[in-house]
């Protein structure tokens, strides 16, 4: 995954090529979030994929790593 090779340290789920979560869940709003490690979430992404503020949101990564 992207994850590897971005060296990405931070725990990251990702869903399985079956489609599982889409199937139990419905596919859409898609939502990004950012989890520290002590488990509280850091950022709510809106409703994406056409709310996701990028920039926020790797904003909010950074910070979450430093």
């Amino acid at each position: 995954s992207c994850t590897v090779g971005l060296q990405i340290q931070l725990p990251t789920l990702i869903e399985g090529i079956d489609n599982g979560i889409d199937d139990a869940y419905g596919p859409a709003p898609v939502r990004q979030y950012v989890r520290g490690k002590d488990g509280v979430v850091t950022y709510h992404g809106g409703a994406g994929p056409h709310f996701l503020d990028l920039d926020d949101w790797s904003e909010a990564i950074k910070s979450t790593i430093s």
